[in-house]
């Protein structure tokens, strides 16, 4: 039953170490980000920032089925996942809830099997066959597309129209997660005869924040620069510590202290496309880094280049935007004589 549960249910990363202090062990939640100790807790079904609890969480489903969660059986964790395989839910969520499982068993179950049992590997392997598909990508932003989001927001006087036009250079010239843009701080942008660099101290690949210098160089347009776009906003804005791109107020032009979301980010470049006359339809927040690998492959560069302003650890990843900058460079279809 779930006798075991009420341990978990206050915070999945306060670990039973009762030889330290409190302080101390509130520390253990930096082992994770945010994000993920977010998805965790919807995945198991405990309260979440909110406080909204998910019903189709691991422990409440338990709790129904009289099944105890900790440790699990083999077959708890297969029946859980089957359920969630016919409720609709795509690939990618079974696997985030399966790890949430997993970490909980590794807290607080240490050596018991629970989601990494035989079994449940097994299983999950029918359901990567069963519903697993190819991953929807982001359509890249390129050249030309940013250069026509430039021009409509030149058109615009304001600092919406100037944050977002050094938002949208730097994002893509940087070659910027979209999380990554509301955490970039003044403090950390320097300007020099070549250009501006730029201090990321943490990033999804960097979670122990050893940071990553990105470096912009000037542009041949002044029109269409990154690293004047970004002077001038830093002039215009008065930021000179804190993130340097923030939200607004949701009237006027009133900005507020925090760096803006990633879903900010993604919104306000959907919604710049959309008044420039050109199709959101398929992009988000991740086109700009994206259109960055695609369009500096087609423009020649090396896969070494790329990861030198990416930061992509993995090299095969820089090689599919490549292998897709060619798809036409490179086609011999057309010399078949037909």
């Amino acid at each position: 039953m779930m006798t075991d549960a009420v341990a978990v249910t206050e915070n999945p990363l306060a670990f039973p170490i009762p030889e330290l202090s409190e302080e101390t062990r509130a520390k253990f939640a930096d082992s994770k980000a945010r994000n993920t100790v977010e998805a965790y807790r919807v995945g198991l079904g405990l309260p979440s920032a909110s406080g909204e609890v998910n019903p189709m969480g691991f422990l409440p489903w338990c709790q129904r089925k009289g099944f105890s969660p900790l440790p699990a059986h083999c077959n708890t964790v297969v029946e859980f996942l089957s359920e969630l395989e016919d409720a609709g839910l795509s690939l990618a969520t079974i696997r985030l809830r399966l790890a949430a499982i997993n970490f909980l068993h590794s807290a607080k179950a240490p050596g018991a099997a629970g989601g990494k049992a035989f079994e449940v590997r097994e299983f999950m392997r029918g359901v990567a066959r069963r519903i697993g598909k190819p991953s929807t990508k982001k359509n890249p932003l390129l050249t030309d597309d940013v250069k026509n989001l430039v021009a409509f927001l030149d058109g615009e006087d304001g600092l919406k129209a100037a944050r977002d036009k050094a938002m949208i250079l730097a994002g893509f010239c940087g070659a910027f997660r979209r999380g990554e843009l509301g955490t970039i701080q003044a403090e950390n942008v320097t300007f020099s005869p070549e250009g501006m660099t730029m201090l990321l101290t943490r990033s999804k690949t960097d979670t122990e924040g050893k940071g990553f210098l990105k470096a912009v160089k000037f542009g041949s347009n002044s029109d269409t620069c990154a690293v004047r776009a970004m002077r001038r906003w830093l002039e215009r804005s008065g930021i000179t510590s804190g993130p340097v791109f923030r939200g607004f107020q949701r009237r006027g032009e009133q900005m507020t202290t925090a760096g803006i979301s990633g879903f900010g980010v993604a919104k306000v470049l959907l919604e710049r496309m959309s008044q420039a006359g050109i199709d959101p339809e398929g992009f988000g927040g991740h086109s700009m880094r994206r259109g960055f690998c695609i369009q500096a492959s087609r423009n020649g560069a090396s896969i070494a280049q790329i990861k030198a302003i990416s930061g992509h650890r993995s090299t095969p990843q820089v090689v599919d935007y490549q292998r897709e900058a060619d798809t036409w460079r490179s086609n011999v279809t057309g010399s078949l004589g037909l």
